[in-house]
């Protein structure tokens, strides 16, 4: 595992840990239809234990100690354009999922 990166950046080792390796950290498919009031997030990488696969996994922590992870693509793009538009400290985000046009299930993140 590599941090990419921390927010806030003076996030303990020991969240950061829980963040990464807790069996308390849900799917973000679990948040789907719920607004998070983010207080930390991460950025990191991680092997595949099934296919060693090396793949950028985001954590969330909210205002409440909830975490939800997640390693879908398009809530990853979503969540770094909040941040490039917004700051690191984004505030409220909701988390929604939908259909593409191929038929594929996904989930993304909008400012709330």
């Amino acid at each position: 595992m590599e941090l990419i990166k921390a927010f806030p950046q003076e996030l303990d080792q020991r969240t950061i840990y829980k963040m990464m390796k807790s069996p308390d950290v849900k799917k973000m498919s679990d948040a789907d239809g719920s607004v998070l009031d983010v207080a930390a997030w991460i950025a990191y990488t991680d092997a595949d234990s099934r296919t060693g696969e090396i793949r950028e996994i985001l954590t969330i922590q909210t205002t409440d100690g909830e975490m939800f992870g997640t390693v879908s693509g398009v809530f990853q793009r979503e969540f770094k354009d909040i941040t490039k538009f917004f700051g690191d400290d984004v505030g409220m985000i909701k988390v929604t999922s939908g259909k593409s046009k191929a038929g594929r299930n996904f989930i993304t993140c909008s400012v709330e």
